[in-house]
């Protein structure tokens, strides 16, 4: 339409010939061709990039539901043979141990040798905190929870792991040596902003500025003979190295004599090897109870 009242301008008021209306046609059918070209091409683009981008929605959605990864762990485990997984989580109402346990059956078949589970704690001011007060989600309680972590733990076992530490499993071999020096109150080294050292007894700390840093400052701290106490009966009876009475005995302490270690000893919380003592992993829940008891 537009195009015809601009042939009927040229003719009648601007006096234009015949040629030049017939060449302003073809002008007018080039430019149209063009821009119907250009115009499908940038539709196609657009249509391209959209399905480029729900591809890649989709294929981010497939990653989140497939938590195991699968690509990723095949392609790590062909090549080397000691692969850790770490897992945070929490469980929401309507799941409980059997999804756990389906979780970890996948990891078990990929070849994963070393397992560590954390329960995610929820902090105020965080997204997941706002959802659950919400309603959005409803976390199960800590009798559930603990169900479920239990049933885990018993798969993992029954299939030839061994729960090292509260949170570890690993097949016999494979156990983290880094976690377990730092179980066994080893010396290491820290090397970096606010990181810390444990040598000869005392703990040190990097600065947290790295102005300070490069200065050399750094926080010592020199163990009491109760911090020390409490530290290896914790760390001792999270994991399967157990707290040996002997060391303790040579902070001035007899845990022996302790008002709640008879009462472990005979109820089975606590087992008693040699000079060594065990906590029975199925109170680990409330490990922190009873490593507190201890301390009195």
């Amino acid at each position: 339409f537009i195009f015809m009242i601009f042939f009927i301008w040229l003719r009648y008021y601007m006096g234009a010939e015949l040629e030049a209306l017939l060449l302003s046609a073809l002008c007018a059918i080039i430019l149209l061709l063009i821009l119907h070209v250009t115009g499908k091409g940038r539709k196609n683009m657009a249509s391209m990039k959209n399905k480029e981008r729900q591809e890649a929605e989709g294929m981010f959605e497939s990653l989140i539901k497939n938590k195991d990864y699968q690509f990723f762990f095949s392609l790590v485990s062909s090549r080397h043979k000691n692969v850790s997984k770490r897992r945070i989580f929490t469980l929401l109402e309507n799941e409980n141990g059997k999804d756990l346990c389906g979780y970890a059956k996948q990891l078990l078949a990929l070849g994963i040798k070393h397992i560590s589970c954390y329960l995610l704690e929820v902090y105020e001011n965080t997204k997941i905190f706002q959802m659950i007060k919400e309603g959005r989600y409803k976390p199960l309680d800590d009798d559930q929870t603990i169900q479920a972590f239990n049933k885990l733990s018993n798969y993992l076992c029954d299939n030839g792991m061994e729960r090292y530490e509260i949170s570890n499993f690993a097949f016999s071999g494979y156990e983290s040596r880094h976690n377990l020096n730092y179980w066994a109150r080893g010396e290491y080294l820290g090397f970096g902003l606010s990181a810390h050292s444990f040598v000869d007894g005392k703990r040190f700390k990097n600065a947290e500025s790295l102005k300070d840093y490069e200065l050399g400052k750094i926080e010592e701290e020199i163990l009491t003979n109760r911090e020390q106490i409490e530290e290896i009966i914790m760390l001792g009876l999270r994991c399967n190295l157990g707290v040996d009475l002997l060391e303790v005995k040579k902070l001035d302490y007899d845990l022996s004599n302790n008002s709640y270690f008879a009462e472990y000893i005979d109820k089975g919380i606590l087992t008693q090897k040699g000079e060594k003592v065990f906590l029975n992993q199925i109170f680990y829940h409330i490990s922190n109870t009873i490593i507190a008891n201890l301390f009195q």
